[in-house]
């Protein structure tokens, strides 16, 4: 009866213990999900913004022209 006790609160500490590590893990994956998405978003902004700049960039001479 002892053992069986003992056996089940091992069985039950065991299942605690993989479920706190299937958190982690989930969170772990979930932040470098969300890390990953932050730096594509910054460089899907760089890159709008750098076309911007490409299609409004003017000579630095062509406001005498406008003069």
């Amino acid at each position: 009866m002892e053992a069986s006790i003992r056996a089940a609160s091992i069985r039950s500490a065991s299942i605690r213990s993989a479920s706190i590590r299937a958190a982690s893990i989930r969170s772990a994956s979930i932040t470098a999900l969300l890390l990953w998405l932050s730096r594509v978003s910054q460089c899907a902004a760089n890159t709008r913004q750098g076309l911007i700049n490409t299609v409004t960039w003017r000579r630095p001479e062509d406001h005498l022209l406008e003069a």
